[in-house]
């Protein structure tokens, strides 16, 4: 095969892979930086960093994993060198002009951030993949590079955590 086909044949598959996971992998993103212009870069930046690196996908044994793996590890770039500039929510709320899809999306976000804030981050990591994102455990396991019995023991223990405390609101109430 020559050097034009080959490079046909992985832009073919990128471009499946794009229509594909582009909207899973904005959700997994958004859910893990909470912007959408964000969300949307980091997304955009991993399929052109793909481009840029001639990555060889018909090669790998689950690009889809791959492509998680990538937005994964750069929303947690982005909230290493973010969380020094990072503005509580309740002060731009004010300012944010969002439609109803936006709206909808900010308050579904705000509720999971609420219940997943107390628990530890691996285990909250766990509950969005598989919840929010629809990710398998063995799915999961591949994209943070553990074990299927460390993936859902995180999940149960989360789980387990979330529950309590949502049953501890209701004795609240």
């Amino acid at each position: 095969m020559n050097f034009r086909n080959k490079k046909q044949q992985q832009l073919d598959i990128l471009e499946k892979l794009v229509e594909a996971n582009q909207d899973y992998l904005f959700r997994f993103a958004y859910f893990r930086v909470g912007s959408r212009e964000v969300a949307e870069d980091i997304v955009q930046n991993v399929f052109l960093k793909l481009i840029e690196n001639c990555i060889d996908l018909a090669l790998m044994k689950s690009p889809r994993m791959y492509l998680f793996r990538m937005v994964s590890n750069r929303c947690i770039d982005y909230q290493r060198r973010e969380v020094i500039h990072q503005v509580p929510l309740d002060e731009v709320k004010g300012l944010m002009d969002e439609n109803e899809e936006e709206t909808a999306l900010r308050q579904e976000y705000e509720r999971i951030v609420a219940l997943l804030d107390d628990i530890p981050f691996e285990q909250a990591e766990v509950i969005r993949m598989n919840t929010i994102d629809n990710l398998s455990f063995v799915e999961i396991a591949e994209i943070l590079d553990l074990s299927v019995s460390t993936v859902k023991s995180r999940f149960m223990y989360g789980v387990n955590k979330v529950r309590a405390k949502l049953n501890g609101f209701k004795k609240e109430d």
